[in-house]
């Protein structure tokens, strides 16, 4: 799935779209996301100047948007409703992204 397809199906855009492509989805039950972190995004320029490292929330919004995707695809939610992340719990970060990934 590209980003025109992405775009049909949630209401985020840039700069803060956070997915870039769909590699796999079963609507409803799973999907697997992708998103090129580029050297020049203007987050890096003070977290951290002198050692990059994507932060986090930007991580945490990247997945919920994947399963906005995965839940979108399943049934097509109202349409003049707006899908909200209503909590975050027990999230763990296992390595920090850095510019280029």
């Amino acid at each position: 799935m590209d980003r025109n397809e992405i775009e049909k199906l949630i209401p985020h855009r840039p700069p803060f779209l956070w997915i870039d492509g769909v590699e796999e989805l079963d609507p409803g039950a799973h999907c697997l996301a992708w998103k090129r972190i580029e050297p020049d995004n203007p987050a890096f320029a003070g977290h951290f100047p002198s050692n990059p490292v994507l932060p986090g929330i930007f991580l945490i919004e990247a997945i919920a948007q994947t399963a906005c995707v995965m839940l979108a695809s399943a049934a097509r939610p109202d349409p003049d409703g707006l899908p909200l992340l209503a909590a975050v719990n027990r999230f763990k970060f296992l390595k920090p992204i850095k510019p280029g990934q």
